[in-house]
């Protein structure tokens, strides 16, 4: 088994265990139980993340899309169910949870928040990166690869806390704008595996492991295409169940006001 391997499911699940202790000891300290499915989501995202951001994906487009998956989809749609900033801000003493919540009330803060803003900046990035030199510049420059999976992370987590409505961040936005972020996500990354596996001079791809730079290439936008919309449906399907409890107190209150008005 590749050393590659080993090392990655060692520092997945150094992170995970770190990540899930965290959790439980922040919900004590808030005086809430801990849920084990929200503990072991937060758990395997940790790691997930953690694994992303390892050495251990060689220098191959293929690679650096599963990175990218990890890191700005899959990774933070486990880490923002479990709510992490919710037991962080229980776990607060009242004044520092008073200035964290004067903090995310910040107006730059409500303006990525929106969900069409959280949406340019976790979907269009990939198409600005693979489609731009801007690729190449930050393989070459150790600094800007690791700023480049920062903003994969932050874009990752902000996103999925909008559009899932977990969170202070979340809270505000209404159920109906995170599931069309969401329905328009699921064309956005089939278009750019297409784009890219259309491509026919290798201009992503590097010749690795027996594959030619432009399989490589191709290999890493089929992965791109067929796994981005799976994480993209999973998010979705999780999506669903608040807003049909959106849509059904809807209903609700606009029965109550129909029975008000014809008893008037």
């Amino acid at each position: 088994m590749p050393v590659q391997v080993w090392v990655g499911a060692a520092i997945a699940a150094a992170a995970g265990s770190v990540a899930a202790l965290a959790h439980r000891a922040m919900l004590r300290a808030a005086g809430r139980r801990s849920h084990p499915l929200a503990t072991a989501s937060l758990a395997v995202g940790t790691a997930l993340l953690a694994v992303g951001l390892a050495p251990v994906w060689g220098r191959g487009f293929t690679g650096h899309v599963a990175a990218h998956l990890l890191l700005g989809m899959l990774g933070p749609l486990l880490v923002v169910v479990a709510d992490p900033l919710g037991a962080v801000l229980g776990a607060l003493e009242p004044p520092l949870r008073r200035r964290a919540l004067r903090w995310l009330r910040h107006p730059f803060v409500a303006t990525v928040s929106r969900p069409t803003v959280a949406w340019v900046l976790a979907m269009l990035s990939p198409w600005l990166l693979w489609l731009t030199p801007a690729y190449r510049v930050t393989e070459r420059v150790g600094v800007l690869h690791g700023l480049v999976h920062l903003h994969f992370i932050a874009s990752g987590i902000l996103f999925a806390s909008v559009v899932l409505g977990v969170g202070p961040l979340g809270r505000r936005v209404p159920p109906a704008g995170g599931m069309l972020a969401l329905v328009i996500t699921l064309p956005t990354h089939a278009l750019l595996g297409l784009v890219v596996l259309s491509m026919r001079e290798p201009t992503l791809g590097v010749a690795s492991g027996g594959l030619d730079a432009l399989a490589d290439q191709r290999r890493g936008a089929v992965l791109m295409w067929l796994a981005g919309d799976l994480i993209a449906t999973a998010m979705l399907a999780a999506a669903f169940p608040r807003w049909l409890a959106w849509e059904r107190r809807r209903a609700r209150r606009e029965d109550e006001w129909l029975r008000t008005r014809s008893t008037t």
